[in-house]
């Protein structure tokens, strides 16, 4: 489920990035390796999150337990029915790792998206501009924005859309002109 959770949560975030961009998400396939390793960061970022949640609740349950084993009449009716408290105890871990897996799925989903497009506000304020020679021509002022298996990506300022290039087109990508 972590996997799945961070495999969606990367190709939301480029998909997303792609789509501020004016590029259309669906023509574009990510990369496996770069979805996980984008989405497990976003999936890691949000079990820590959840994981500072969760630990107060246990200390103060075990808190209050270790205050309740001092009294004899709380410590007898627990060691008596502790087959009881043990089926409950598992069912509520039970619910608790459903509750983890299902908020971390999503948030990650959704940290994804927001990621996505902060990114390409930044490409589209902050980029290195390049000029691109390819077969048939050439374009100044292009930000490269990423690539996929056969085509390079790069945003035109001016036009305020994405434009690609096969990778076997392009001669040369000079920077900072």
């Amino acid at each position: 489920m972590l996997t799945a959770a961070a495999y969606a949560a990367g190709v939301v975030q480029s998909k997303e990035l792609y789509r501020e961009l004016g590029v259309e998400p669906e023509i574009i396939s990510i990369d496996l390796q770069k979805a996980l390793y984008d989405g497990g960061l976003l999936v890691f970022s949000e079990l820590a999150h959840d994981f500072f949640k969760i630990v107060p609740y246990f200390v103060l349950v075990l808190v209050v337990c270790a205050i309740a084993c001092f009294f004899v009449v709380i410590r007898s009716w627990v060691i008596s029915h502790a087959s009881a408290i043990m089926h409950c105890l598992s069912v509520f871990g039970y619910v608790v790792l459903l509750w983890l897996i299902y908020d971390v799925t999503v948030s990650s989903f959704a940290q994804g998206r927001d990621l996505g497009a902060k990114l390409a506000e930044h490409l589209k304020s902050e980029c290195t501009v390049t000029t691109v020679k390819y077969e048939g021509g050439k374009s100044k002022g292009l930000c490269a924005i990423g690539r996929t298996a056969d085509l390079l990506w790069f945003y035109d300022p001016k036009s305020r859309n994405a434009i690609s290039f096969g990778k076997d087109k392009i001669i040369q990508v000079v920077g900072g002109e």
